[in-house]
């Protein structure tokens, strides 16, 4: 079975004055049909979609070796259209030629995912 699986059998509501109006009011649809967080998963990922902005962490490898300057930038959130510079100098590069540190990272996120 596969993850999505289950919504090839879901029937959203649809109230009958929407079908005479020929048309859905989308918050309407959505307070029918979904739950407040899933409502706001979707509005999120479409603000996203929309603006092209998304949302980047930082998560820094906490070892002994680690440079103070990625400690403390440690659980740093920024929102931008393109992934935040790389902190601290390069300790490797990809095969493509990009940099890399192994001291932390930029991971793209949502604020779903960070409001828990």
């Amino acid at each position: 079975m596969g993850l999505f699986d289950f919504l090839k059998d879901w029937k959203p509501k649809i109230k009958p004055e929407w079908k005479k109006q020929g048309f859905v009011d989308e918050d309407e649809f959505l307070e029918e049909n979904f739950s407040p967080k899933a409502i706001k998963l979707i509005k999120e990922a479409d603000e996203e979609k929309r603006t092209g902005s998304y949302i980047y962490q930082y998560f820094a490898n906490p070892s002994l070796k680690t440079p103070l300057e990625h400690l403390v930038a440690h659980d740093a959130v920024v929102k931008g259209k393109t992934m935040p510079e790389m902190i601290g100098e390069p300790t490797g590069y990809l095969e493509d030629g990009k940099p890399f540190t192994v001291h932390g990272f930029w991971s793209q996120t949502t604020q779903f995912a960070l409001d828990g």
